[in-house]
């Protein structure tokens, strides 16, 4: 089976470094470091060539700062490109999102009180990696692990979810039209009633 018509994603969000990786050994998190830096060096004139704009989210804590300089600079060589958006997730965790925003919303709260007393998951949710983005529809779990892992916690409470059991490296274009043509049949209500 085969897409047979072109998508058109305006967002797009890869998981490529959780802050649970750190766990993994020394080395291995080393090479994985390096293979992002080189990866996203080698697709840099692709991803002009679509217009596609790449962004970073994630925090900052343990990453060396000459190599967040370095893959930010790499990023930036995207930045004028108006077509879609390609989030790396880079060193990212749901729970840690949430409470570095929380962080932020206190330290700004401190000059403006009204906005602890005014927020709402709304207003929150510029405190996040992601503000300004829309939440995902569809969020791909590939290898057939049935759980989230950390991901986009927040933004996912009303995201549909499809969990492959093929394995990333293996995920194709048919194994996308697959999941394209499930999703298309579900009846997204977000807490309301049915529309069919």
């Amino acid at each position: 089976m085969e897409l047979g018509v072109e998508l058109q994603l305006k967002y797009l969000t890869f998981y490529a470094f959780s802050t649970e990786n750190w766990n993994r050994p020394e080395d291995e998190v080393r090479e994985l470091l390096k293979m992002l830096k080189e990866q996203l060096l080698k697709e840099i004139p692709e991803l002009n060539k679509q217009n596609i704009r790449v962004g970073f989210i994630g925090s900052d804590i343990k990453l060396d700062p000459q190599y967040l300089v370095d893959i930010h600079k790499l990023a930036a060589m995207t930045d004028k490109n108006t077509g879609m958006c390609v989030n790396i997730a880079f060193n990212y965790g749901g729970r840690l999102e949430i409470v570095e925003g929380i962080r932020k919303l206190v330290r700004e709260a401190k000059q403006k009180e009204h906005l602890i007393e005014n927020l709402t998951p709304e207003s929150f949710s510029s405190y996040l990696y992601t503000a300004g983005q829309p939440d995902p529809d569809l969020i791909i779990r590939t290898s057939g692990e049935l759980r989230t892992s950390n991901f986009l916690t927040w933004q996912s409470v009303y995201s549909e979810w499809a969990f492959p059991k093929v394995l990333w490296p293996d995920f194709d274009e048919t194994a996308l039209a697959e999941i394209l043509e499930d999703y298309a049949k579900r009846d997204r209500r977000f807490g309301g009633l049915s529309k069919k």
